[in-house]
């Protein structure tokens, strides 16, 4: 019987978000070379999200990994491969340094937060539901008119950021966008979350959310570069993903455009609320390649 698999996800507050940064860049070839020895690994990612918003005033240190197994057995393996780069990276938490592999595994466990899980092959009923409650809640919502979470100028930093990761499939994509301001969309976001695993395949997540404060953080591993992953996103689960992304702020859906103009819209924004990985692993590609 193949060994489960298990995916988890911290998001922590950092107190500098700059010299978070220079420490991430600093320990980068470390952390890569480690987890590219790791038996087991699948993905591993660390990145600094950026303070987008005064309603989220504070930089956040996101790391996920998948693994075979159980957390329990796989964290002194992690330890012992990338202790003192964690250390380093999780000081800018507030964090004190892992004392032995038993802390540190104390301190994942008490920090990991639960994601939801997104496969592109969702049952029909749920697709079905998933379309009408879409159209509902955008003939409800026409009048509000969001502004975008990002000004030109964020936009393209971000866009030059992410530019160069691109060659390689497997580079994780990491997308960040804000909780859109009205009342009710928080509690619309969290259902269209659960929806999200009605259908999902545990063998294959093509993509897992969090809900962050004000954030609404997505990542994955796509075997493609990604403007065709987002491009194949778009097509494939467009009624699905437009569900999670009206709840936030720079998204706009439009049962008046025809499908191919939404598909192109839901692909422009997968691109342009991307945030760049810092240091990252994938099992399904190289790591010179990136």
């Amino acid at each position: 019987m193949p060994p489960s698999l298990q995916s988890m996800v911290l998001l922590l507050t950092v107190r500098d978000g700059n010299a978070c940064r220079h420490e991430l860049d600093r320990q980068r070839t470390a952390l890569e070379a480690a987890w590219a020895q790791i038996p087991g690994l699948h993905s591993a990612c660390f990145a600094l999200l950026p303070a987008d918003d005064p309603a989220t005033p504070e930089a956040a240190l996101l790391f996920e990994c998948t693994f075979d197994g159980l957390l329990l057995d796989f964290a002194p393996t992690l330890y012992q491969a990338a202790g003192r780069a964690f250390d380093a990276l999780f000081a800018h938490t507030g964090a004190p340094p892992a004392t032995d592999a038993g802390a540190f595994y104390r301190f994942l466990s008490a920090n990991a937060r639960r994601t939801a899980a997104f496969s592109t092959r969702p049952q029909v009923r749920r697709r079905l539901w998933i379309a009408l409650d879409w159209l509902r809640r955008l003939a409800a919502s026409r009048a509000v008119t969001r502004g975008s979470a990002l000004n030109p100028e964020a936009l393209e930093a971000r866009r030059a950021a992410v530019g160069m990761q691109e060659r390689a499939p497997g580079v994780p994509t990491l997308h960040v966008a804000l909780i859109a301001p009205e009342a009710t969309a928080r509690a619309r976001l969290k259902r269209a979350l659960r929806e999200l695993e009605f259908g999902a395949d545990r063998a294959e997540l093509t993509a897992r959310f969090l809900i962050a404060g004000e954030r609404l953080v997505c990542l994955a591993y796509p075997d493609e570069i990604a403007p065709l992953w987002s491009e194949r996103m778009s097509a494939t689960a467009l009624a699905d993903l437009s569900s999670i992304w009206a709840n936030t702020r720079g998204f706009v859906a439009s049962t008046g455009l025809r499908r191919r103009r939404r598909e192109r819209r839901l692909e422009e924004f997968l691109l342009d609320y991307r945030v760049p990985a810092g240091a990252w692993f994938c099992a399904r590609a190289r790591l010179g390649n990136a």
